[in-house]
């Protein structure tokens, strides 16, 4: 991987999301498909804190990155990665284990899908339709989209502090540096659905996915960026990029790329 071979101090960031679908379905020839182009790399590959525990993280403008780490879960990681491509004693067993576990935690996500469809049909539905017709036809949002745009996901983060038992609602100026506020690529990902269509009829795997996949977005604006082949989540970061420095006047760090 040409990011790390450049400089011992580039790194490659796995969100526990990241780490659930690479075992997913996982066989040994799967896995090491999937660690291939880090295999040489151990020391240089990063496990992040479970998502519940970083959107607990109080925000604030000097939010570090260093504050996801995992240490512990990075250690792991690296003697996991040593242990399947040496194929070492019990590796097997502890990959379909693995694998099961993934497999359960992605179905316990499912419930929650009729729940994200709907609210992205509401996000849909209260755009004018020719402020709609302006992000279909030349991909550009109206001053009052952006206007919606800001308070919906400023309201959408101060209600998922309070759910998460915040006392004290972190300042206006704070909540951009959260990563539940980050998750405004999710926002950007009703906009992808409102763009080209197929929300209603879409399958449950398909919403679920991407709303997983909006985590890995959301994670790499505190990154350097994002390493994937998927170019619907490729847009979905970019985009996610350009109203948070649009719109909230935030630049994303360039220390690390998120994986």
């Amino acid at each position: 991987m040409t990011h790390l071979s450049v400089s011992p101090k580039n790194e490659v960031i796995f969100t526990d999301f990241a780490l659930q679908e690479a075992f997913n379905g996982a066989n040994i020839r799967g896995l090491r498909r999937t660690l291939a182009p880090v295999k040489e790399f151990g020391a240089q590959i990063i496990a992040l804190k479970i998502t519940p525990e970083i959107c607990r993280l109080e925000p604030n403008a000097n939010v570090s990155p260093e504050q996801f780490v995992d240490k512990l879960q990075s250690n792991r990681l690296r003697t996991y990665l040593h242990d399947v491509f040496t194929e070492k004693e019990g590796v097997q067993e502890r990959i379909t284990l693995g694998s099961t576990q993934a497999g359960r935690r992605f179905d316990k996500l499912l419930p929650a899908v009729a729940l994200v469809q709907e609210d992205m049909h509401r996000q849909i539905e209260s755009i004018p339709t020719e402020d709609l017709a302006l992000l279909r036809k030349k991909y550009r949002i109206s001053n009052r989209l952006a206007d919606a745009t800001v308070k919906a996901v400023s309201n959408d983060t101060r209600l998922h502090f309070r759910e998460l038992g915040f006392t004290q609602l972190p300042e206006q100026q704070d909540i951009v540096y959260s990563f539940t506020m980050r998750f405004i690529a999710n926002y950007v990902l009703g906009l992808f659905w409102g763009v080209y269509g197929g929300l209603a009829t879409a399958k449950k795997q398909t919403i679920r996915n991407d709303v997983t996949d909006t985590s890995y977005a959301a994670y790499a604006t505190f990154y350097d960026g994002l390493i994937t082949n998927d170019k619907k989540l490729d847009a979905v970061y970019r985009n996610t990029r350009v109203l948070l420095r649009e719109l909230f006047r935030v630049n994303s760090s360039d220390d690390f790329a998120a994986e």
